[in-house]
């Protein structure tokens, strides 16, 4: 029997099947995020349960940047609050967190694993939220534990406890409870796994259908699944494999193609061979502890996969799979079809920083599931959107998809403004540098750029970018952040006049977050433009603390200073803007700078005097922000919300229903355009109307990027075949219009 704690969330085979009834056929779920909830810095993992008996789901958050746990009571409409007496302190560098009534008083308790301090704390809750550690914890494990996983293994009826635990090499701990909050190790314990490095994700179910929860394991240096049968005392037997994919960093157990047998999720990094493409393999169970491949797996995943879970998230009765996607920033939704096979939602994946630890459960009532995710950057709820107001496919444009500019290298970065559209471009090789190409629509004229530095070819780069993460136009000018280094990380301002001369480097920063990962240094970013502007930001970072390893851990608290916004006139840097408000620039355009500052949106002039302020909405954060002459547009959880850039005043609110889920990436005097990675969404300010544009070309393999400017629609996307190649689609406002 496998313990999930008194009201915890599960997401084991069919659960949330029976709790949420729905048609076949329905819409996609799309999800939008809510605010960061107040948790310690670097909230690593956590775990969600009733754990004050109201009926409402709670969380129990740990925090690896202060070595805490925060207990989070909901109210059941989306709301948390820290518990009484949170946040508790356990031991150093917590990383897994797990729920069960360790001490058979009905109450939840909560295990916490200490990956620094190797040891693992027993927290006894008291019902109301209340925790207080148990008699002989800590428990020392003798090593670093990395996840933990409970269930009853030695069948007395008492939740035990199963830890990943690195000392030379992996091993599994297993300690068996005694119901009154005490453990001791098993017989055997601890169990090697044949693992000396990576990580290890650790899980626990009766995959044999003999009653008693087996041990399986999956260690991201190797190229299988681990399963090791248990007897029901306690004891594990011989080792057997899986293979599933190359590195698997992520595990979920559950009946995906409904035959009543145990199934594996298993999220890797890399393919067969070696090569870095995060995916998805589903193992499909014949229900004696046999796996094979189903069909269409691997599926591929746009990161690395730290988290799954297995549910049903558009109520048709079959599981779907949500992945984690941490070093892309996103999670995917990949919904099944109750046969072994999955398909992405069409807004899949959707935008969350760094997510290190996935859940799902319907957390404000509203008859969806939603996600809570952890990551370095906070801890918050992805909700599902409301299926109203309606997403209808826009009228068959006459005449074919509009203008159209192709590019003999695949495009990876995109800026618009007014009728002229700036790419980025791959070289012919990895280590080739690409260009900026610049074309002014619907003509055939254009310029290029060559962007060469000598960091194309640097570990520092992401494959495929040419080293140039940020572009924009403006003020007759096109600019671009590229970066280069090894260890540190060299970040260069460059720009150039749209209508010729060489580019020229106007800043440069470095800091150490190369290869090191350490952020202490100096930085810029954040360049946007739009008519008659052209800016960035740019701050330097401090940490002060005396232990090395502590900033690059999340472990220390970061100084941001020299905050500063630079706007780029004649190829000239000039400093309009110091100090705490400064940043992050997040919109220019109309003459307009606009920025966010906890929530609200301040609206600059070109001096960078302050214009008007739009407060904070509590409860509805600010997800992103536009500016035209005549708009200011801000995406909240849900809506769309219109101002008058001039004063600030707000002028409407339009409902987004599953558009929420999109990226707002655009706004003019008449429509506001929402991206996602299959389709557009444009809104018609005035009646707020929601019209969807597919991409034109059956061969793209989906939208790189998009941009809304007085003119018109700019749109790109690449074609791998016959030859590698970008598209770029320019649609004038006046044809966006008649599409409704």
């Amino acid at each position: 029997m496998t313990f999930r704690g008194i009201g915890t969330l599960a997401v084991h085979a069919g659960l949330f099947s029976l709790v949420l009834v729905g048609a076949a056929g329905a819409a996609d779920p799309s999800f939008a995020p809510g605010g960061n909830l107040s948790v310690g810095p670097n909230p690593i993992s956590f775990k969600a349960a009733d754990v004050n008996g109201d009926g409402h789901l709670d969380f129990a958050v740990a925090s690896q940047g202060s070595d805490e746990v925060t207990v989070l009571l909901g109210n059941g409409a989306g709301e948390f609050g820290a518990a009484s007496g949170s946040p508790h302190g356990v031991g150093d560098g917590p990383v897994a967190v797990a729920t069960a009534d360790l001490n058979s008083d009905g109450k939840v308790d909560l295990a916490v694993a200490n990956g620094s301090s190797n040891d693992a704390t027993i927290l006894l809750g008291n019902g109301a939220g209340g925790f207080g550690a148990a008699p002989g914890s800590p428990l020392r494990l003798g090593g670093n534990p990395a996840d933990i996983a409970t269930a009853d293994l030695n069948g007395d009826g008492h939740p035990d406890l199963a830890l990943s635990v690195w000392q030379e090499n992996w091993r599994v701990a297993v300690l068996l409870g005694d119901g009154a909050g005490r453990f001791t190790p098993a017989p055997g314990s601890p169990i090697a796994v044949g693992a000396r490095f990576g990580t290890v994700d650790v899980a626990l179910d009766d995959l044999n259908g003999d009653g008693k929860d087996d041990l399986i394991v999956a260690n991201s240096e190797s190229r299988v699944v681990s399963i090791r049968f248990g007897d029901g005392a306690g004891r594990f037997g011989a080792a057997g494999s899986v293979a599933a994919g190359n590195s698997p960093t992520s595990l979920a157990v559950a009946d995906l193609n409904r035959d009543g047998k145990a199934d594996l999720a298993v999220g890797a990094q890399a393919d067969r061979a070696g090569r870095f493409r995060p995916g998805l393999t589903i193992m499909l169970g014949n229900g004696a502890g046999g796996f094979r491949r189903a069909p269409g797996s691997p599926m591929a995943v746009p990161g690395a996969p730290s988290s799954l879970a297995a549910v049903d998230l558009n109520a048709d009765r079959r599981l779907d799979v949500a992945v984690a996607n941490s070093d892309a920033g996103s999670v995917t939704v990949l919904l099944g079809n109750g046969a072994g096979r999955f398909r992405p939602a069409i807004d899949s994946p959707f935008p969350v920083q760094s997510p290190t630890e996935i859940a799902a459960a319907d957390l404000n009532a509203d008859g969806g599931l939603d996600f809570a995710v952890a990551s370095p950057a906070g801890f918050r709820i992805l909700f599902r959107t409301p299926s109203a107001p309606p997403i209808v496919r826009g009228r068959a444009q006459a005449g074919g998809p509009g203008a159209q500019f192709s590019t003999r290298g695949l495009i990876t970065n995109l800026a618009a403004d007014g009728n002229r559209v700036a790419v980025k471009t791959t070289g012919r090789s990895s280590r080739s540098c690409g260009q900026i190409i610049v074309w002014t629509a619907p003509g055939r004229r254009s310029k290029s750029f060559k962007t060469s530095n000598p960091g194309c070819g640097a570990i520092v780069c992401r494959a495929g970018s040419g080293c140039v993460d940020e572009l924009a136009l403006g003020d007759g000018q096109v600019a671009w952040i590229s970066r280069s280094g090894g260890n540190s990380l060299e970040l260069m301002v460059i720009t150039a006049r749209v209508s010729g001369g060489a580019p020229k480097r106007i800043e440069q920063a470095f800091n150490g977050a190369g290869a090191g990962g350490d952020p202490k240094g100096e930085w810029v970013g954040q360049l946007l433009g739009g008519g008659s502007l052209l800016a960035y930001n740019g701050w330097r970072v401090i940490c002060d603390s005396p232990d090395e390893f502590a900033c690059d851990e999340g472990k220390a608290t970061l100084t941001v200073t020299n905050e500063r916004i630079v706007r780029i006139a004649a190829g000239r840097r000039r400093v309009v803007r110091r100090g705490s408000g400064s940043r992050p620039l997040s919109a220019v355009g109309g003459g307009r700078l606009a920025l966010e500052a906890e929530g609200a949106v301040v609206i600059l002039g070109p001096s960078g005097a302050r214009v008007a302020t739009v407060p904070a909405v509590p409860g509805s954060p600010t997800r992103a922000i536009a500016l035209s002459r005549t708009r200011l547009a801000v995406t909240r959880t849900f809506t769309l919300d219109l101002y008058n850039p001039a004063g600030g005043a707000r002028v409407r609110s339009i409902p987004l229903g599953a558009a929420a889920g999109l990226d707002l990436v655009g706004v003019n005097s008449r429509l506001a355009l929402l991206r996602g990675p299959r389709r557009l969404v444009l809104v018609r300010l005035r009646d707020g109307k929601l019209i969807a544009l597919p991409i034109t070309s059956s061969r793209a393999a989906g939208i790189v990027d998009a941009r809304l400017t007085e003119a018109g629609l700019f749109y790109a996307h690449n074609v791998r075949k016959p030859s590698p190649g970008g598209r770029i689609v320019f649609q004038p406002s006046a044809r966006l219009l008649a599409r409704f």
